[in-house]
């Protein structure tokens, strides 16, 4: 029998885009036309194209192939965790890291849903990692349990998680740029309330 039960086991979204070529395609076209920021007032050295972390550039730049690549996963990772989608509101924006640039550990706030997708990604570090969830680990029992899980990144992966995760980015060190696009989901609440009430008034209510 199994004694051991892991509680409270947390759902992170990886996949493979259906056609990378044809997203990288859309993404490099449109980087012309993009303004990049230095910093963005953040510790981290990377270039990034947004100071507030509340613009959009999926539909800024009109990544219209990009934008029906994520509807597809959205729906897939909300239908795993039997979650019906409505309405959300977005952020969204393109980092690059340049040699010995990285991402210092942090979250997403209030996002309900955070994401990230590599349209490149560099052959020696750079790689992403969630730390485990808890303020302090100190419980030397359960010290083989670890405290970061590590992700080799490859072109054309997706990964879709809770806001609240704390992840980061170690350092490239290759010569070789990284490139993403990330992305923040807020789920419009007030449709989702109004639903609820309107079923249990339904189930509930007294026939006249």
């Amino acid at each position: 029998m199994n004694y051991i039960h892991n509680i409270f086991p947390i759902p992170v979204y990886l996949n493979q885009v259906k056609d990378p070529v044809a997203l990288d395609q859309e993404i490099t076209n449109k980087l012309t036309n993009i303004r990049w920021i230095a910093g963005a007032g953040l510790d981290d050295p990377h270039r990034i194209t947004t100071a507030s972390y509340y613009d959009d550039i999926i539909m800024d730049a009109s990544l219209s192939v990009f934008q029906a690549e994520l509807d597809i996963h959205l729906r897939a990772y909300a239908n795993s965790l039997l979650f019906p989608l409505t309405e959300y509101s977005r952020a969204s924006w393109l980092a690059e890291y340049d040699l010995n640039e990285y991402s210092t550990v942090h979250d997403h706030g209030t996002a309900d849903i955070s994401g990230v997708y590599y349209y490149k990604t560099c052959s020696k570090g750079g790689e992403f990692f969630f730390e485990r969830p808890g303020t302090a680990h100190t419980a030397h029992a359960y010290a083989d349990i670890g405290d970061r899980y590590t992700i080799r990144p490859q072109p054309g992966l997706l990964i879709m998680f809770p806001g609240w995760m704390r992840h980061g980015v170690t350092r490239n060190l290759s010569g070789e740029c990284r490139r993403i696009l990330s992305f923040n989901l807020w789920f419009d609440r007030t449709s989702a309330i109004r639903k609820e009430i309107a079923d249990a008034k339904s189930r509930y209510s007294t026939p006249s």
